[in-house]
């Protein structure tokens, strides 16, 4: 491997790897669609599923919550 192509391999390494780890793929996401239509739906878009999402999570949680302590004992450990 050149010395080109492996600079450009650790620079595309280095820039995916901080999107997926500190970055929020939400934001690189809303942030190319804005560039590619109009902001105004792209926002309202994300933030509608953004709400869901946190719906749904607040909902399983609450289902999890119910489960007798034995369950979540027990999945815990082969988890």
């Amino acid at each position: 491997m050149g010395v080109c192509k492996l600079a450009l391999f650790s620079t595309v390494f280095a820039a995916v790897l901080l999107a997926e780890v500190v970055g929020d793929k939400t934001l690189w996401t809303t942030t190319a669609l804005a560039g590619a239509h109009r902001a105004g739906p792209v926002a309202l878009g994300a933030a509608v599923a953004a709400a869901l999402k946190m719906g749904v999570a607040v909902l399983l949680g609450g289902l999890l919550a119910r489960l007798p302590e034995w369950v979540i004992l027990l999945t815990s450990v082969v988890a």
